[in-house]
Protein backbone atom coordinates (compact mmCIF):
# COMPACT_ATOMS: atom_id res chain seq x y z
CA UNK A 1 0.00 0.00 0.00
CA UNK A 2 1.07 3.33 -0.85
CA UNK A 3 0.40 5.73 1.11
CA UNK A 4 1.04 8.87 -1.88
CA UNK A 5 -1.49 7.01 -3.57
CA UNK A 6 -3.93 8.37 -0.77
CA UNK A 7 -2.64 11.61 0.48
CA UNK A 8 -1.92 13.61 -3.12
CA UNK A 9 -6.15 13.10 -3.70
CA UNK A 10 -6.95 14.85 -0.22
CA UNK A 11 -4.09 17.26 -0.76
CA UNK A 12 -5.89 18.22 -4.29
CA UNK A 13 -9.23 18.15 -3.20
CA UNK A 14 -8.39 20.76 -0.13
CA UNK A 15 -6.24 22.98 -1.99
CA UNK A 16 -9.45 23.40 -4.28
CA UNK A 17 -11.59 23.22 -0.94
CA UNK A 18 -9.91 24.98 1.58
CA UNK A 19 -12.98 26.13 3.56
CA UNK A 20 -14.10 22.29 3.82
CA UNK A 21 -10.15 21.47 5.37
CA UNK A 22 -11.22 24.34 7.70
CA UNK A 23 -14.43 22.91 8.63
CA UNK A 24 -13.07 19.72 8.80
CA UNK A 25 -10.40 20.69 11.28
CA UNK A 26 -12.82 22.16 14.01
CA UNK A 27 -15.27 19.20 13.37
CA UNK A 28 -12.94 16.79 13.91
CA UNK A 29 -11.39 18.14 17.12
CA UNK A 30 -14.97 19.11 18.66
CA UNK A 31 -16.35 14.88 17.32
CA UNK A 32 -13.11 13.27 19.28
CA UNK A 33 -13.97 15.71 22.81
CA UNK A 34 -17.07 14.25 22.93
CA UNK A 35 -18.45 11.74 25.20
CA UNK A 36 -18.73 8.15 23.63
CA UNK A 37 -18.32 9.75 20.21
CA UNK A 38 -14.42 10.42 20.81
CA UNK A 39 -13.82 7.17 21.23
CA UNK A 40 -14.73 6.00 17.96
CA UNK A 41 -13.44 9.10 15.89
CA UNK A 42 -9.98 8.37 14.52
CA UNK A 43 -8.59 12.06 15.68
CA UNK A 44 -4.60 11.10 15.53
CA UNK A 45 -5.09 9.96 11.79
CA UNK A 46 -7.52 12.81 10.79
CA UNK A 47 -5.33 15.86 12.58
CA UNK A 48 -1.96 14.08 10.87
CA UNK A 49 -4.05 14.64 7.77
CA UNK A 50 -4.20 18.39 9.07
CA UNK A 51 -1.08 18.75 9.91
CA UNK A 52 -0.27 17.85 6.06
CA UNK A 53 -2.55 20.17 4.82
CA UNK A 54 -1.12 23.05 7.29
CA UNK A 55 2.94 21.81 6.32
CA UNK A 56 2.15 21.95 2.54
CA UNK A 57 0.54 25.56 2.94
CA UNK A 58 -2.70 24.10 2.01
CA UNK A 59 -4.23 25.15 5.35
CA UNK A 60 -3.19 28.81 6.88
CA UNK A 61 -1.03 27.56 10.63
CA UNK A 62 -2.57 29.89 13.04
CA UNK A 63 -6.17 29.98 11.74
CA UNK A 64 -6.36 26.22 11.63
CA UNK A 65 -4.40 25.95 14.98
CA UNK A 66 -7.16 27.90 16.31
CA UNK A 67 -9.74 26.13 14.85
CA UNK A 68 -8.45 22.90 16.21
CA UNK A 69 -8.35 24.64 19.66
CA UNK A 70 -12.11 26.21 19.56
CA UNK A 71 -13.62 22.80 18.76
CA UNK A 72 -11.63 20.59 21.14
CA UNK A 73 -12.94 23.30 23.80
CA UNK A 74 -16.35 23.29 22.49
CA UNK A 75 -16.26 19.32 22.46
CA UNK A 76 -15.02 19.76 26.26
CA UNK A 77 -17.71 22.44 27.47
CA UNK A 78 -20.56 20.04 26.15
CA UNK A 79 -19.18 16.99 27.68
CA UNK A 80 -19.12 18.99 31.07
CA UNK A 81 -22.25 20.10 30.39
CA UNK A 82 -23.95 17.23 29.12
CA UNK A 83 -22.69 15.40 33.02
CA UNK A 84 -24.06 18.61 34.81
CA UNK A 85 -26.68 18.69 33.69
CA UNK A 86 -27.85 14.84 33.70
CA UNK A 87 -25.35 13.66 36.15
CA UNK A 88 -27.96 11.26 38.15
CA UNK A 89 -29.37 10.18 34.86
CA UNK A 90 -26.10 9.05 32.79
CA UNK A 91 -25.88 5.84 34.25
CA UNK A 92 -28.93 4.47 33.46
CA UNK A 93 -28.11 5.80 29.45
CA UNK A 94 -26.54 3.83 26.75
CA UNK A 95 -23.77 2.83 26.78
CA UNK A 96 -23.03 3.63 30.70
CA UNK A 97 -26.30 0.97 31.41
CA UNK A 98 -24.34 -1.77 29.64
CA UNK A 99 -20.63 -0.30 30.95
CA UNK A 100 -20.68 1.51 34.25
CA UNK A 101 -17.05 0.21 34.41
CA UNK A 102 -16.29 3.29 32.19
CA UNK A 103 -17.95 5.87 34.61
CA UNK A 104 -16.02 4.11 37.68
CA UNK A 105 -12.56 4.70 35.73
CA UNK A 106 -13.67 8.24 34.88
CA UNK A 107 -14.91 8.67 38.41
CA UNK A 108 -11.73 6.93 40.08
CA UNK A 109 -9.13 8.67 37.89
CA UNK A 110 -11.28 12.27 38.44
CA UNK A 111 -10.34 11.35 42.17
CA UNK A 112 -6.88 10.74 42.21
CA UNK A 113 -5.90 13.83 39.94
CA UNK A 114 -8.71 16.39 40.76
CA UNK A 115 -8.51 19.21 38.04
CA UNK A 116 -5.59 17.86 36.27
CA UNK A 117 -7.51 15.33 35.11
CA UNK A 118 -8.98 17.37 32.99
CA UNK A 119 -5.47 18.58 31.15
CA UNK A 120 -3.85 14.52 31.64
CA UNK A 121 -6.99 13.23 30.44
CA UNK A 122 -7.28 14.99 27.07
CA UNK A 123 -3.75 13.02 26.18
CA UNK A 124 -5.44 9.53 26.93
CA UNK A 125 -7.74 7.75 24.27
CA UNK A 126 -10.03 5.84 26.25
CA UNK A 127 -10.81 8.39 28.61
CA UNK A 128 -10.21 11.24 26.69
CA UNK A 129 -14.29 11.78 25.89
CA UNK A 130 -15.74 10.98 29.24
CA UNK A 131 -13.21 12.97 31.75
CA UNK A 132 -15.01 16.46 30.91
CA UNK A 133 -18.31 14.78 31.16
CA UNK A 134 -17.33 12.71 34.71
CA UNK A 135 -16.48 16.81 35.46
CA UNK A 136 -20.19 18.12 35.42
CA UNK A 137 -21.08 14.60 36.86
CA UNK A 138 -18.90 15.86 40.09
CA UNK A 139 -20.28 19.26 40.15
CA UNK A 140 -16.80 20.81 39.23
CA UNK A 141 -17.18 24.55 39.37
CA UNK A 142 -17.67 25.69 35.70
CA UNK A 143 -14.59 28.28 36.25
CA UNK A 144 -12.07 25.27 37.67
CA UNK A 145 -13.15 23.46 34.31
CA UNK A 146 -12.78 26.39 31.65
CA UNK A 147 -9.40 26.98 33.58
CA UNK A 148 -8.33 22.90 32.98
CA UNK A 149 -10.15 22.90 29.82
CA UNK A 150 -8.18 25.90 27.53
CA UNK A 151 -4.80 24.39 28.25
CA UNK A 152 -5.68 21.65 27.17
CA UNK A 153 -7.10 21.92 24.09
CA UNK A 154 -4.46 24.26 23.10
CA UNK A 155 -1.74 21.76 24.22
CA UNK A 156 -3.81 19.01 22.69
CA UNK A 157 -3.49 21.08 19.40
CA UNK A 158 -0.14 21.78 19.33
CA UNK A 159 0.76 17.92 19.88
CA UNK A 160 -1.36 16.70 17.45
Amino acid sequence: MDLHQYVEPLLHFFSQHRALGEAATFTIAFLEALPIIGTVVPGSITMTLIGILIGTGILPLLWTFSLACAGAYVGDWVGFTFGYYFKDRIEGMWPFKKHPKWLRSGRKFFDQHGIKSVIIGRFFGPIRSTVPMIAGILNMRWIQFFFAAMPAAVIWAVLY
